[in-house]
């Protein structure tokens, strides 16, 4: 996989942005990572990448409002009851890096399929029902157990390499990647 190195980086950057304790900040800083992905992921296939391009791709399908009502309602209880829920934080970060990390190996497929630059509007489309059908938060994975699967072709790189890559297993990367290239096939 060519862009391997800036998957790992900034999926992990972006996981560790749910450390920061102010809201809407986490998700401005975990958002400029994506950026940051993409843009590598785009000099790792010899592509020059528009910012209207890039900027399509960020965008939330689904919209920002459900998710700063729940982001905030979160902060509240996780305020509350810090001592509690610490563990949450740490769930946080690792499902953050693995969504970003999955996002970059979808991004990645668009490219090597020659679907991106210039298709940005129905990878983000596809990308956003991929992961709205095949991620959970780790919580909802523990009642449902880890029966993912991986990428056998991400030829990890030392630790961090190795942590996104069990990360990406986790989160089920190799079916999200053919489900994602299946309906950007069927949007042609």
């Amino acid at each position: 996989m060519k862009g391997y190195d800036a998957i790992v980086r900034w999926s992990l950057l972006a996981g560790l942005c749910s450390l920061i304790p102010l809201p809407f900040l986490d998700a401005w800083l975990e958002r400029r990572c994506r950026a940051h992905l993409y843009a590598g992921l785009a000099r790792a296939h010899g592509v020059t990448f528009p910012t209207v391009q890039s900027d399509a791709l960020l965008a939330a399908p689904d919209g920002w409002m459900p998710g700063c009502v729940a982001g905030l309602a979160y902060v509240v209880v996780k305020k509350i009851f810090r001592t509690v829920f610490f563990f949450l934080t740490f769930i946080d970060v690792a499902h953050g890096a693995a969504v970003t990390a999955l996002r970059g190996v979808l991004v990645e497929a668009a490219f090597a399929h020659g679907r991106l630059p210039g298709d940005a509007e129905h990878v983000r489309d596809a990308m956003g029902e991929v992961l709205l059908a095949e991620t959970r938060h780790p919580l909802f994975r523990l009642v449902r157990g880890f029966p993912r699967s991986g990428l056998s072709d991400l030829g990890p790189t030392g630790l961090p390499g190795t942590v996104v890559a069990w990360l990406l297993a986790v989160e089920g990367a190799a079916t999200a990647r053919d489900v994602f290239l299946a309906r950007l096939e069927a949007r042609s």
